[in-house]
């Protein structure tokens, strides 16, 4: 890896065959992939990982701090922006892959959230579950197929609610998450 940060775009030609699924909003990308066994890169945005297909043993290095294990559908990965990781896959699987640009995510800190978004981090999730994002991301990658003319607004819309999901859920603003009975 060289100290580059990666863009969606860049992304997409390091896997070595093209998303089956791509779309670029105004402010978000999102791509499914198959992803190399291994990689190691830093991105120039957050990125939100669902695994849809395919299960495998994974290995990670996320910002200094490794994590291994099962890798199943409906598995969910957060890497902050500008953090080094390592993935190290023993098999083929398929991802969905949104990009969330920080200056958008630091709007949304700044504006809802009222903090400083220099003093927020986005802390690294690694095979968590998280229903909201599987829904949310797998109706994403069915919108992206279409070309309907309320996608765009469809699209900014869920993405708006993920990057307040994300702060509220994987940032150093998160809340506990209350235990039903």
């Amino acid at each position: 890896m060289n100290d580059e940060l990666l863009s969606p775009s860049q992304f997409a030609d390091l896997l070595g065959k093209p998303p089956s699924v791509s779309a670029a909003w105004d402010s978000f990308a999102l791509q499914v992939i198959d992803p190399p066994l291994h990689v190691t890169t830093a991105f120039a945005d957050h990125v939100l990982g669902l695994h849809i297909s395919g299960s495998h043993y994974l290995h990670h290095n996320c910002g200094g701090r490794s994590a291994q294990g099962r890798s199943d559908p409906g598995a969910v990965h957060v890497y902050p922006a500008g953090v080094k990781a390592t993935f190290d896959a023993s098999a083929a699987c398929r991802n969905i892959v949104l990009f969330i640009p920080d200056a958008f995510l630091s709007r949304v800190i700044a504006e809802h959230w009222e903090a400083d978004p220099g003093k927020v981090e986005l802390i690294c999730q690694f095979l968590g579950r998280d229903r909201v994002i599987e829904e949310i991301m797998t109706r994403l990658s069915l919108e992206a197929k279409t070309e309907a003319p309320t996608v765009q607004l469809y699209a900014e819309s869920a993405c708006e609610f993920l990057a307040h999901h994300i702060v509220h859920r994987y940032s150093s603003l998160s809340t506990p998450p209350v235990e039903l009975s």
